[in-house]
């Protein structure tokens, strides 16, 4: 789902300075999040952040077509429909006129590997595990033959291999490293496939040992990005960010959560008066020098309403943390920082806009 649906699906039309916002936002913490990452890894500050923002890419370029895809919805319905349509038939057309000739490759593939090695008419076993069956190629003629694992067969070798996607996995424990289950693990996925960059975002739940899977993720073959954030009932939110270059797999992305306070919110409007079944969403965690986030783009998946007194209870924060909200207000979020207290009711209060 793109960063545009899932927004309109959970909140309705939006202003283009709110859409403005939210590309700006995310547009920083990637490159922040980027920039600490070469820093660790020891990079000067500045040779970090020239880095991080060339491999983002065009900012402009990126941010025109993140507004065009909130913007111009209803103006290319219309037009989306017919080239569809049309697209639809060329594609049906396209895959059946493959698929034919893919059949007919796999069958003169067969009969040949078959008479190679003395099993035409029997059904080759897909049970060998101790051997590599190899297509040879040489001057125009096709052989086949049998090596061992780890040795090479003769000839120019053409290996029929399998797209493989790998799998993000990891385990959620409590502060004395106990598993919590049914814990919700945001994910956001970055890539750069064809030097295009994408972005995906999922949900999951941990199993009742606190593992949680995404499976057949991502490719290796080109760099990728993760934010992983957690939010288990009673445990302070968490994120972890992620990168790898190509090549390389992720190994677990384990995370031991504290104890976290219960709080009741109560959210008030520009006028003061409490805002009644709206929706609340808990986007960034605060605590000392170190933020765990999340993105707008995910918040239909961690998200409260307030009740008829504009009332929502969260357990994910602890004293002196510094929270930032959001808020639906007049069709748009509003974002609101508050920095947690030691009491068990606290305000977060929306200001009018100037």
């Amino acid at each position: 789902m793109s960063i545009a649906q899932s927004l309109e699906y959970l909140f309705g039309g939006r202003s283009l300075s709110a859409i403005q916002e939210d590309i700006r936002s995310e547009f920083a913490f990637h490159i922040e999040a980027a920039t600490d990452e070469l820093v660790s890894k020891g990079w000067s500050p500045e040779e970090a952040k020239q880095e991080a923002e060339r491999k983002f890419g065009n900012r402009e370029t990126i941010q025109m077509k993140c507004q065009s895809i909130q913007t111009g919805r209803l103006l290319w319905l219309t037009r989306i429909g017919i080239v569809g349509g049309v697209l639809s038939l060329l594609t049906i057309s396209c895959l059946s006129y493959f698929l034919m000739n893919l059949v007919q490759q796999n069958r003169v593939l067969l009969d040949k590997l078959e008479s190679a090695k003395g099993m035409r008419n029997k059904v080759l076993s897909p049970t060998i595990e101790s051997s590599t069956t190899a297509i040879s190629v040489v001057g125009e003629g096709l052989t086949a033959e049998t090596v061992p694992n780890g040795s090479q067969p003769s000839g120019a070798v053409l290996l029929v291999e399998q797209a493989q996607k790998e799998t993000l996995k990891g385990k959620v424990n409590n502060s004395e490293g106990k598993p919590i289950p049914n814990a919700k693990v945001v994910l956001i996925h970055k890539s750069w496939p064809n030097n295009k960059f994408q972005m995906g975002n999922d949900v999951t739940e941990t199993d009742k040992e606190g593992n949680y899977h995404f499976k057949d993720l991502y490719s290796t073959s080109g760099d990728n990005e993760f934010l992983v954030t957690i939010f288990a009932q009673g445990n302070e939110m968490r994120s972890e960010y992620i990168s790898i270059k190509a090549k390389k797999k992720v190994g677990p992305v384990d995370f031991r959560l504290k104890p976290a306070k219960s709080i009741v919110f109560q959210v008030l409007g520009p006028d003061k008066e409490p805002l009644a079944e709206t929706n609340v969403v808990l986007l960034s965690r605060k605590a000392g020098t170190k933020e765990y986030a999340m993105y707008p783009v995910t918040a239909d998946d961690a998200k409260w309403q307030t009740d008829d007194q504009g009332r929502v209870t969260i357990s994910f924060l602890n004293e002196g943390d510094t929270a930032k909200f959001g808020v639906l207000i007049f069709g748009e979020i509003q974002a609101v920082e508050v920095k947690i207290s030691a009491d068990a009711s606290q305000v977060i209060e929306l200001q009018k806009k100037r």
